[in-house]
């Protein structure tokens, strides 16, 4: 019962690759997620990729980051009621 929080905040899977092993950037993938629950989904103000750092205009990694934002004033201690 886990939400994918990149689908569900509106994008499409193909925007959301976070591995490119090329110059060109051909090949792609959507390696990495970011699941939560229904609880915590409604908490997610913000999700995007991150590339890493580059030398000049080749990048360390084939690799992107999920950033994600969450909204912690809307998770609240059921027992504080």
């Amino acid at each position: 019962n886990l939400i994918d929080g990149w689908v569900g905040s509106g994008k499409f899977p193909s925007d959301g690759l976070t591995f490119a092993k090329s110059k060109t950037e051909k090949a792609k993938s959507r390696l990495d997620y970011v699941f939560l629950s229904k609880d915590i989904f409604i908490s997610l103000d913000e999700i995007s990729l991150l590339a890493g750092p580059t030398f000049g205009e080749k990048r360390f990694s084939d690799h992107f980051g999920i950033h994600f934002k969450m909204n912690t004033g809307m998770l609240r201690d059921n027992d504080s009621r």
